[in-house]
C-alpha cells in the first residue's frame, strides 16, 4: 500500500495515470445529490460512458442514490476534475484500474453489492465508500480469497488521515474466487472492518456536526487528531449509555461549552454536570441530557 497527502493531488505521489489499463471513477449516489443529473451536467460535452450499479438489482428502485460507474477516457475529464475538486474531501468515491470493459467492472461491483455475514444473513453494502471498498479489498490480500475479480488497482482518499491511497491485491494472476448467486461470504475479519467503517461514518458525521456548531470549540488542528478525540470521547460515552450520533452531538455541544475535550477535565471543571451524565443508574440518557443542559444554561456567563 503506498500513500501520500491529498494536497499533493491525485498524481501527487506513486500513481500516475496507466498506459495498460482503463480507469473508472466509482461515485457514492448518497454522498452526491442528485449524481445522476450532475454527471450529464458535468459531461455536457463529452461522451458519458456509465453504468448504474442498482440497475437490474432489486435496489433498483432506490436508484436514485445508485452509485454510477463512470469510465475515464483521459485525465481531464469534466466528471474526474469535479470529483477532484468538490469531493476528495468528502470522500465521493474512488479510482478502479482494470483491463476490463465498464460492462464487466460494472457487473463485478454489482454482484457485490450483497455480501452475506458468517452466520448466512444477507447485507448490503454501501460500496462506493472508500472505506467500505478498503475493508472489503485490503491492500495485498489474494484474488483467490478476496473478490477482487477484474480490479487491478484502486486509489481512493482518506480524508480522516488526509491522505490518497493506492491498493493492488496480491497477484492478478490468481484464478478469481468466485461469487454464489447469494452473495459474497464474508468472513469475520472483514465482518469486523465493515463494522469500523459504520464506525467512522459516524465519527466524520459528528465531526461536521462539530465544525458548524461548535466553532469555538479548542479542537486539535490536524484533522486525524480531531477525529482521534472525539473517538476516545464517545467510546467513553457508550460506556455511559450515549450510544447513537444525535447524543454525541449533544454531548459535543455540552463539551465545548464547558471548553473541555476529555471526560476527565470535565469531571474537574464541572464535577456536577459530569456527574449528572454519567451516573446511569438515575435517568435515562435521553433525560440525563435534558437536565445537563439545564445545569450549563443556570451557569453565570464567563469571559
Amino acid at each position: 500500500m503506498s500513500s501520500w497527502p491529498l494536497s499533493a493531488g491525485l498524481q501527487g505521489g506513486a500513481w500516475h495515470w496507466p498506459l495498460d489499463r482503463r480507469v473508472y471513477l466509482l461515485l457514492d449516489g448518497v454522498r452526491v445529490e442528485q449524481l445522476a443529473k450532475r454527471l450529464y451536467e458535468w459531461s455536457a460535452e463529452y461522451r458519458l460512458d456509465a453504468d448504474l450499479l442498482y440497475a437490474g438489482t432489486p435496489l433498483a428502485e432506490v436508484s436514485d442514490v445508485s452509485p454510477w460507474l463512470i469510465a475515464l477516457p483521459d485525465k481531464h475529464h469534466p466528471i474526474l476534475q469535479a470529483f477532484l475538486a468538490q469531493g476528495v474531501d468528502e470522500e465521493w468515491g474512488y479510482i478502479i484500474e482494470s483491463q476490463a470493459s465498464l460492462e464487466d467492472v460494472g457487473n463485478h461491483l454489482r454482484h457485490m453489492l450483497q455480501v452475506r455475514h458468517p452466520s448466512g444473513v444477507a447485507m448490503w453494502l454501501r460500496l462506493a465508500d472508500p472505506a467500505v471498498i478498503a475493508a472489503l479489498l485490503p491492500d495485498q490480500s489474494t484474488p483467490a480469497m478476496v473478490p477482487w475479480g477484474p480490479i487491478e488497482g484502486l486509489v481512493y482518499p482518506d480524508a480522516v488521515a488526509s491522505e490518497w491511497v493506492k491498493s493492488t491485491p496480491k497477484s492478478v494472476a490468481e484464478l478469481p474466487v468466485a461469487i454464489s448467486s447469494n452473495g459474497y461470504l464474508l468472513n469475520e475479519t472483514q465482518v469486523s472492518r465493515l463494522q469500523a467503517c459504520d464506525k467512522r461514518r459516524d465519527l466524520r458525521t459528528l465531526l461536521h456536526f462539530v465544525e458548524k456548531y461548535c466553532p469555538d470549540w479548542r479542537l486539535p488542528v490536524e484533522q486525524r487528531e480531531r477525529y482521534d478525540l472525539l473517538a476516545a470521547l464517545t467510546q467513553s460515552a457508550r460506556g455511559y449509555g450515549f450510544t447513537n450520533p444525535r447524543q454525541w452531538g449533544l454531548l459535543c455541544t455540552l463539551f465545548s461549552r464547558e471548553r473541555c475535550t476529555s471526560w476527565s477535565a470535565l469531571s474537574e471543571q464541572a464535577p456536577e454536570l459530569h456527574a449528572c451524565l454519567t451516573k446511569r443508574a438515575e435517568a435515562s440518557p435521553s433525560e440525563r441530557l435534558k437536565r445537563a443542559f439545564a445545569i450549563t444554561s443556570t451557569y453565570p456567563e464567563t469571559t
